[in-house]
């Protein structure tokens, strides 16, 4: 592995990125999941609830419902920034006043 890695190393930018790419997507793939099973493995089952109930919750359904959260608290902050910024840009064209004072 070692060797691959300085082959890696002395190759050119190009190969270098492509790489990069590669070996990126297969480490998030790993992580998703491995955090999948763990989802389905411990969290989402509880025997003693399974028990009373029949209850079945998933990996996509949990997904979904934290992935339309986090949208609409994007959605909510994207828009008071937008109604902040034009509430602050001051008004082209707007009243202008000039205070002259005298010298005396």
């Amino acid at each position: 592995m070692l060797i691959f890695f300085k082959k890696i190393q002395n190759s050119d930018e190009k190969s270098k990125k492509r790489w990069l790419v590669i070996l990126s997507g297969i480490s998030i793939i790993i992580v998703i999941t491995a955090w999948a099973y763990y989802m389905n493995a411990f969290v989402l089952k509880n025997p003693n609830e399974a028990a009373s109930q029949e209850i079945e919750v998933g990996f996509w359904p949990v997904f979904k419902t934290g992935l339309a959260v986090t949208a609409g608290n994007i959605k909510i902050k994207a828009k008071n920034f937008i109604i902040d910024i034009i509430y602050k840009i001051p008004k082209i064209g707007g009243e202008k006043k000039i205070t002259i004072e005298n010298p005396r």
